[in-house]
């Protein structure tokens, strides 16, 4: 297979106004002066330096003990009006930082992430450029150390935007051999943009219908593996892929809106997920799940247990905190892609300004996205590795088909909104007349910002196919 990615030059370079932050800087470096030399701190700042969360104040102690640093951690704080943390050296300089929350966070480039040496280095082809920490280092996370995700947060806090970093992320590292994506989007929304990507596995499922057989068929997929497994006598896919002539690529399933699937679901759908869950990672399967709730009904013990990565947004209260990252926290987050990342051997969350595909505040988003995906160029083409029924059953009656048909007849272009209002349905049955008339050619593909065009020449045909 010849892979072309996507060229970096599709996303958008961020330009951040840093004389104001240097600014702002400037000032609480002189306030630190001033709290070391009223409570008789021998240290000086020696460095001063900008991420997106935080300013890094470098110190040298000249004489003084880093023990009575850490005591005034509280009157430090206080005379920069902000919280700070204080990280240790990692080396024997001597210098030890002191990091300060600003005030006005500034957003993270993608684009910058991606053609980072960290990410162009990092040899998994599961690396996911997250963004930048509060230390101003490049924060990567890779599905083969922490096999499991769980993303959480309010709506608007930038979850969706960091599900974008994930997909763009795989697919710039990896080609269709290497990896496979599943997409689960019952709002038939936030994964629309990636219906043409080549990485698919299945088309996206975009109900719940379609959600149950999706996760079923990885679920069999994941144990015919495990018979690959046994057959060459090794224990995960790195061991298979080293000793087979048919390599297997990574499977990551992304599940959007976890929340809204995990009501009257059949039990078989969790069961598939927490199989999926504690033995995927040895057949090079992956789950991510994006819940805009905490609630113990998703982040059950089960979860915990299997998704060594978990992610916060910013939440309502301390309770939802809690159950995510078992800390408090994450209540305190300012929104726009401000997280906390619980990931691998760490037991306290790593701060963490999550990347953007284009400047959040000027710029649209999904028109960077389209052009990062349709710049992918892939030879020979790849084909699903599976289709599936995807007419839910309060359609499958031939007169309720004619019924659909004849009135989507009478219209230019359809929308979820419009079936529900000339059939007088609710959002979910809508969703699913909407899938069905896509599948039989009916409308045309979703594309961002286009009508779903009507074709009456299909409409005619599939009504005489349907007489009754």
């Amino acid at each position: 297979m010849i892979y072309h990615r996507p060229s970096l030059s599709l996303l958008s370079d961020i330009h951040s106004n840093n004389t104001k932050a240097l600014e702002e800087a400037a000032v609480i470096r002189e306030r630190l002066q001033t709290c070391f030399a009223s409570h008789a701190i021998n240290a000086e700042v020696v460095d001063t330096r900008v991420s997106p969360i935080s300013f890094i104040f470098d110190v040298k102690l000249n004489g003084g003990r880093y023990k009575d640093v850490i005591n005034r951690e509280s009157d430090i704080a206080y005379s920069v009006g902000n919280d700070v943390k204080i990280f240790q050296s990692e080396d024997a300089s001597g210098v030890f930082s002191i990091s300060v929350l600003r005030s006005r966070r500034s957003y993270v480039s993608l684009k910058s992430i991606l053609a980072s040496r960290e990410f162009e280095e990092s040899p998994s082809e599961l690396t996911i450029g997250a963004g930048i920490d509060e230390r101003g280092n490049i924060c990567l996370i890779d599905l083969k150390e922490n096999p499991h995700m769980l993303i959480s947060g309010a709506t608007g806090t930038g979850k969706t935007v960091f599900l974008d970093d994930i997909i763009l992320s795989l697919i710039y590292k990896a080609s269709p051999e290497k990896v496979r994506l599943v997409l689960i989007d019952p709002n038939q929304k936030d994964l629309m943009y990636y219906r043409d990507l080549p990485h698919l596995l299945f088309p996206i499922a975009t109900n719940k219908v379609n959600a149950v057989e999706v996760i079923k068929y990885t679920r069999n997929l994941m144990n015919k593996r495990f018979d690959l497994l046994n057959e060459k006598n090794v224990k995960n896919i790195e061991l298979y892929n080293k000793v087979a002539d048919d390599k297997l690529p990574r499977v990551v399933v992304i599940i959007d809106k976890m929340i809204e699937l995990a009501y009257d679901m059949p039990d078989d759908f969790t069961d598939c997920i927490n199989e999926i869950a504690r033995k995927g990672r040895a057949a090079g399967i992956h789950l991510i799940l994006n819940t805009q709730s905490a609630r113990a009904e998703i982040v059950n013990n089960d979860i915990k247990a299997n998704f060594t990565c978990r992610i916060s947004f910013s939440v309502v209260d301390w309770h939802e905190s809690k159950a995510i990252l078992d800390r408090t926290g994450a209540q305190k987050l300012l929104g726009n892609g401000d997280m906390l990342v619980l990931a691998g051997d760490n037991k306290v969350p790593l701060h963490v300004q999550a990347a953007y595909e284009a400047d959040g505040e000027n710029e649209n988003d999904e028109n960077y996205i389209l052009s990062f995906v349709n710049d992918i160029r892939v030879d020979p083409p790849v084909e699903y590795a599976g289709t599936f029924s995807y007419t839910p059953e309060e359609i499958k009656d031939r007169r309720r088909i004619r019924e659909i048909l004849l009135a989507v007849s009478n219209t230019r272009s359809v929308s979820v909104f419009t079936i529900q209002k000339i059939l007088g349905v609710g959002f979910g049955e809508a969703s699913n007349i909407m899938d069905f008339l896509e599948q039989n050619s009916v409308i045309t593909v979703f594309k961002f910002g286009k009508e779903r065009k009507v074709n009456q020449t299909i409409i005619e045909e599939m009504l005489k196919k349907y007489e009754e």
